[in-house]
């Protein structure tokens, strides 16, 4: 059986425990991030390219 360095992979495990996100967290900024596009698109429509209200046209016209 190969060796292993358990130390190393000890490491390798905290760093990807440290970096997930939780689902609530994710939630959160998910919500917040619709939320600024919503106001985007109200408020400031001149920021959005012309290729990304195009079909946001056709998607609200196919509700």
């Amino acid at each position: 059986m190969a060796e292993v360095d358990f130390d190393a992979f000890e490491k390798q495990v905290s760093e990807i425990q440290r970096d997930m996100v939780s689902a609530r967290s994710r939630a959160v900024y998910e919500t917040s991030y619709g939320h600024f596009i919503a106001w985007v698109v109200r408020f400031k429509p001149h920021l959005i390219p012309l290729t990304c209200s195009e079909n946001s046209a056709t998607y609200r016209a196919s509700l």
